[in-house]
């Protein structure tokens, strides 16, 4: 049985089709029959018309619009993926999520132990993360 990644977008994924497709077919490529990817991304309305960026400027927006991030690392742990991946450079949430699951999360900027030790030691966006 092949391993199962959860990829997690702070994007409405539904509403761009194109970039949904894009992240699965590339991992597909990657990952071969070893492993598999599952793209989700927040509902449609989500933002009422905002980009991201834009409403996630908010402190308080930030929290209400991507507590549901919690619920799915939860979901799937419960599932059986062998990790949550978090696909956004705000990264929202890491800590809380790698408290609340015993898989694996990994995060654009915060990719953790396991992935950090095939790596050398500088982080791949320290300046966007900085």
């Amino acid at each position: 049985m092949a391993l199962r990644f959860w990829h997690q977008s702070t994007t409405e994924i539904d509403n761009i089709g194109p970039y949904k497709r894009s992240l699965t077919e590339r991992a597909r490529l990657i990952l071969g029959d070893e492993a598999e990817i599952e793209v989700q991304g927040l509902p449609s309305g989500t933002y009422h018309g905002r980009t991201p960026s834009a409403a996630l400027g908010n402190a308080y927006l930030h929290h209400r619009i991507l507590d549901p991030i919690l619920d799915n690392a939860m979901q799937a742990e419960r599932a059986g993926f062998a990790a949550f991946i978090i696909g956004s450079f705000s990264d929202p949430f890491v800590r809380e999520l790698r408290s609340a699951v015993d898989i694996p999360v990994i995060s654009l900027c915060w990719p953790g132990p396991a992935a950090d030790s095939t790596r050398p030691r500088r982080r791949y966006c320290a300046s966007a993360c900085a």
